[in-house]
């Protein structure tokens, strides 16, 4: 597991602890190997303009 993949897990947990997992989550600036990792992880995205 690289460093995007445990980081994604990590805002899973929080999102699913704070039980906004479902929610989608903002995102400002982000490299796509992150991006990828977030997806992998079942966390949607949506860029903030």
């Amino acid at each position: 597991m690289n460093v995007q993949d445990q980081f994604a897990q990590q805002i899973k947990k929080m999102l699913v602890h704070y039980g906004i997992d479902k929610q989608p989550l903002g995102i400002d600036l982000l490299e796509l190997p992150m991006l990828r990792a977030l997806e992998k992880a079942g966390i949607v995205g949506h860029p903030l303009l």
